[in-house]
């Protein structure tokens, strides 16, 4: 599959793509500013509007899961509980077989395997924020 360019927050965009090991390794020691404080530092809407937590939080739990650094970076920005109940009530819309309405390069299903969304909620609800910071 190949990406989709996004813009997110007006001044940069990037691009979105069903994540790899190695993107996510890119994603994490690439050239340049790591992209997870970006992301966290996106204005407030994209956490709090449900069409815009479509497009950033899937971004999240493929640039994160299974992926200690970047979950620990994203740990240390925000609440990894916030991505548990996004997959959660992305669980019960799948159960209620409903979708958002998003271009389908943007949609989870696309960019992370529905077979791994459990394993991923159960990850980001277990991830603790660092208590020494």
């Amino acid at each position: 599959m190949t990406g989709a360019r996004a813009r997110v927050g007006g001044s940069w965009s990037f691009n979105l793509h069903v994540c790899t090991p190695q993107q996510e390794l890119l994603q994490s020691v690439g050239p340049g500013k790591h992209i997870l404080p970006r992301l966290c530092a996106l204005p407030f809407q994209y956490f709090t509007d449900p069409r815009l937590k479509q497009i950033l939080f899937p971004t999240l739990i493929c640039v994160c899961f299974e992926h200690p650094a970047n979950t620990q970076q994203l740990q240390s920005e925000m609440n990894c509980s916030l991505v548990a109940d996004f997959l959660q009530g992305i669980l019960q819309q799948s159960e209620d077989d409903t979708s958002p309405d998003l271009p389908a390069p943007l949609l989870l299903e696309n960019r992370f395997p529905a077979s791994k969304w459990k394993a991923a909620r159960q990850y980001f609800a277990a991830a603790q924020p660092d208590s020494d910071a």
